[in-house]
């Protein structure tokens, strides 16, 4: 560090990639493994884009000249249940000192009234999940694409608990079907 020579991970990874390899060879003898180029090369013959769901679908269909597509593809994303940081270096706007103390606040809130962090509502004729607290009578609320849903004809993000419909309390998943462009809850 003191000439200036900069850190390197090294092979650590790839050995990883190694031993585990070898150790999923040895406790599935059944199993074909494949490779990244494989894929690539699969998802092409089969004129797929670039996706996790397609990845997959190459693998699956490995050797074959066609498949058949549909659009019906469920996807999950996890989602956060707390800020776990107690402590804040630079304060928040309208705090005049940082959080030394490791108190809790707001943003560390799981839930007001019925409604909880991660919650699948809908408001206003859209469907989102609650994303955050501020106080104890308004929350924020994000579609899947992570857009703030706002209150008609404001351009403010809080949006009060009492015009909210919880839908289903899904702890810290967001479970939606890209085929209808409606969300479903698994």
């Amino acid at each position: 560090m003191l000439d200036g020579k900069k850190f390197s991970r090294g092979y650590r990874d790839a050995t990883t990639m190694n031993i585990l390899r070898k150790r999923l060879k040895a406790a599935f003898p059944e199993a074909v493994f494949t490779y990244g180029n494989i894929t690539a090369a699969d998802r092409k013959i089969l004129k797929l884009e670039k996706s996790h769901a397609n990845d997959a679908v190459a693998i699956a269909a490995h050797g074959l000249g066609q498949v058949s597509t549909t659009a019906d593809t469920t996807y999950y994303r996890q989602l956060r249940k707390q800020k776990r940081s107690l402590h804040e270096a630079t304060p928040r706007k309208g705090i005049r000192e940082p959080n030394r103390d490791a108190k809790r606040n707001k943003k560390n809130t799981s839930h007001v009234g019925n409604s909880y962090l991660n919650d699948k509502v809908k408001v206003y004729g859209q469907t989102g999940w609650v994303s955050g607290f501020s106080g104890s009578s308004s929350v924020y609320v994000r579609d899947r694409n992570g857009r703030y849903l706002t209150v008609h004809g404001k351009n403010y993000k809080l949006i009060p608990v009492r015009d909210l419909h919880v839908h289903a309390h899904s702890n810290n998943w967001a479970v939606y079907n890209r085929k209808d462009g409606e969300e479903k809850q698994a």
